[in-house]
């Protein structure tokens, strides 16, 4: 009898053993799947329109589906400043779309616009393409 009972508990750790093995190695990918910045800066722009200088900041993340920009705009005149994000990402082999959501502290609302671009490139290449090359400023400049 307490050799069946020594059986039980031996299969019983061992199955433990087995299950925690098994949710280490799926809890791995989860973790490689966070964002890895690939690009940042700061730059102080002229702006004609509205006759004054501001300074925009960003960081870019990149996922193997999409891109994600972080960024802040800061208009030296109000002192007001803009918050936001990008996100990039491919809908279809000619179709990619760009979600753009900030937030404004003179008007205090959160403002989502989305753009569908077509073009071929992936999301990472657009980025590079249109947001480095150009260096105006962001997205708005290609818009």
């Amino acid at each position: 009898m307490n050799r069946m009972v020594f059986d039980k508990r031996v299969i019983l750790v061992a199955l433990t053993l087995l299950v925690f093995v098994f949710a280490v190695q799926m809890a791995e990918p989860a973790a490689a799947a966070k964002y890895k910045k690939f690009d940042s800066g700061t730059k102080v722009f002229y702006s004609s329109y509205w006759n004054t200088y501001y300074k925009y900041s960003w960081n870019s993340y990149k996922k193997p589906n999409y891109i994600l920009v972080k960024d802040k705009t800061i208009w030296y005149d109000n002192n007001e400043k803009i918050t936001g994000k990008y996100v990039l990402k491919k809908v279809n082999k000619k179709k990619l779309k760009i979600v753009d959501k900030y937030y404004s502290s003179r008007t205090k609302k959160v403002t989502t616009k989305v753009y569908y671009k077509k073009t071929k490139l992936t999301a990472y290449k657009y980025y590079k393409k249109h947001f480095n090359k150009k260096g105006k400023g962001g997205f708005g400049s290609v818009l």
